[in-house]
């Protein structure tokens, strides 16, 4: 059972190094994805608000 323990949790190396389980490379990838997704919103808002709002003019899709 520990087996399936470390493949999910993770592992402690020999000289103290953590290698990640399954279940933590999920959730880490999950936030980053989150993470550049906000990320990218607040950037397109506020380079849109710069822009758009110098011109005048509104872009329409």
């Amino acid at each position: 059972m520990g087996s399936v323990n470390d493949l999910l949790f993770g592992t402690n190396g020999p000289r103290g190094g953590h290698h990640d389980g399954v279940a933590q490379m999920v959730i880490k990838s999950a936030v980053r994805t989150i993470g550049s997704t906000i990320g990218r919103e607040i950037v397109r808002g506020v380079l849109g608000g710069l822009i758009g709002g110098a011109g005048g003019k509104e872009r329409r899709r």
